[in-house]
């Protein structure tokens, strides 16, 4: 059986992005609220199914994001212009789940090969459930 999935509008459902932050950020804000809004049960199977792959791949590229941007801040101080010692300091002031185990690991990233991404963005099925 193959179901297939209107394709995405922007409505009034839409929230307003942040004019305070860069698009990237701004959009991401927003599609997580859109995302957070929908109680899990109340989506259709077989589109909760396709969210929650295309969200388990989005999640492991949004952490190879974090961890370049870490490794940023690092590498050009820029934890100073919020008055912090270290990046791990500043990372722990951020007050989330990233340790400094991960930030020792942002620090070693430009000596790691980057291989392209296996599948295409958004995960590997495709929106017919083929």
């Amino acid at each position: 059986m193959t179901t297939v999935f209107e394709p995405p509008t922007l409505s009034a459902d839409m929230p307003p992005l942040d004019p305070s932050l860069p698009l990237g950020v701004a959009l991401l804000t927003a599609a997580l609220d859109v995302l957070s809004a929908q109680p899990a049960a109340d989506i259709p199977p077989a589109q909760a199914l396709l969210e929650t792959s295309v969200l388990l791949v989005q999640q492991d590229r949004l952490r190879a994001v974090t961890l370049s941007r870490v490794a940023d801040v690092d590498t050009r101080g820029l934890h100073d212009l919020d008055g912090s010692p270290s990046t791990g300091a500043w990372v722990a002031e951020q007050h989330t789940s990233m340790n400094r185990s991960q930030v020792a690991l942002a620090r070693e990233l430009d000596r790691v090969p980057q291989a392209p991404p296996a599948s295409p963005p958004g995960g590997s099925r495709s929106r017919t459930g083929s």
